[in-house]
């Protein structure tokens, strides 16, 4: 033991140091009774003028005196030092502990990301965005979670399925390309969305029924929209490569798109609630990017080329049909 201490002291530690220092029986009970007083320690109440008359009282004494208490106070610091040391140690050398780090990458109000996972599929962010994973997948799959809106290239691994997992729905694929469109409501805006370009995915709604939770497959080309509010889920075909247009420059483009379609992502890029009777929203198309121009701005290019228009009222966007 001795021996230990000394290479300790010297700084000499390593894995199989740690490892014969833990097998000591006063060891383990030392580190737990640190760990157990620790907090006793910080919960007790500071209590002013006992410090100040041990300060007067410190002072006044010897120099003898005074090193003394450095001494104990410097032994007793050492102490814990060394305890919490081993204990951190022993924590990262040990090879029966798993070290597992999660990476959570957000996008900001009007930014769109790239990344690469550790497995090799890209996921470009739509704004407002947030997606967890880690920095090395499990045996048997591969798990991200998403909150807002994503476009992912999965690489192919038969042997472990891709999930992404959101507040009210997940997917699986193995090798396919698709959107996901999953944001907290904004006013009247509620529909999840799920658009397949290449491969194959299953989507598990979230929301329970009587026979156990709803499952979906999509081909390419196909949309699944499922209401929040109506519990309602429709499956229906469309031009993905050009439903999913944003991907390509990292920025919102429509082509020949649906109202409809075009304000949900408004609101999420500008961080505004945009209301819109259906009628209107079902009857106009429109093709356009945006770069850096403000919503009042897009709006007005809007009705440049159609007889809607909007007005403010208070913190939201209020369209409509000139007559």
């Amino acid at each position: 033991m001795h021996k230990l201490i000394k290479k300790i002291i010297h700084l000499s530690i390593n894995k199989e140091l740690i490892d014969e220092l833990m097998t000591h029986q006063s060891v383990r009970v030392s580190l737990e009774n640190q760990w157990n007083t620790l907090p006793n320690i910080l919960s007790q109440d500071v209590d002013g003028e006992k410090i100040w008359r041990n300060i007067n009282s410190a002072i006044d004494n010897t120099s003898k005196t005074s090193a003394l208490a450095f001494f104990k106070i410097y032994s007793i610091a050492a102490s814990v030092l060394l305890m919490i040391s081993i204990g951190m140690a022993y924590y990262f050398y040990s090879p029966s502990i798993q070290h597992n780090t999660s990476y959570v990458v957000s996008s900001g109000m009007q930014r769109m990301e790239s990344l690469t996972l550790p497995d090799g599929s890209i996921v470009k962010m739509g704004p407002n965005t947030k997606l967890t994973y880690p920095d090395k997948f499990d045996a048997d799959k591969r798990l991200i979670r998403l909150e807002g809106q994503a476009f992912i290239t999965v690489a192919v691994d038969e042997n472990k399925p891709f999930i992404v997992s959101t507040p009210d729905l997940h997917v699986t694929a193995l090798g396919t390309a698709f959107e996901i469109f999953n944001y907290e409501p904004i006013g009247d805006n509620e529909m999840i969305e799920t658009i397949l370009l290449s491969g194959k995915v299953k989507i598990t709604l979230n929301t329970p029924t009587n026979n156990g939770p709803k499952e979906y497959l999509l081909n390419p080309n196909e949309k699944l929209s499922h209401s929040r509010l109506t519990k309602h889920t429709q499956i229906s075909p469309i031009d993905a490569d050009r439903y999913t247009l944003w991907r390509n420059k990292l920025n919102p483009s429509f082509q020949d798109e649906q109202l409809s379609v075009i304000l949900p992502r408004l609101e999420r890029w500008y961080g505004i609630s945009i209301e819109c009777p259906p009628h209107i929203a079902n009857s106009y198309r429109y093709t356009f990017s945006i770069r850096d121009e403000s919503l009042e701005r897009i709006l007005a290019l809007l009705n440049l080329s159609s007889p809607v228009t909007y007005v403010k009222d208070g913190e939201k966007y209020k369209l409509r049909v000139l007559e």
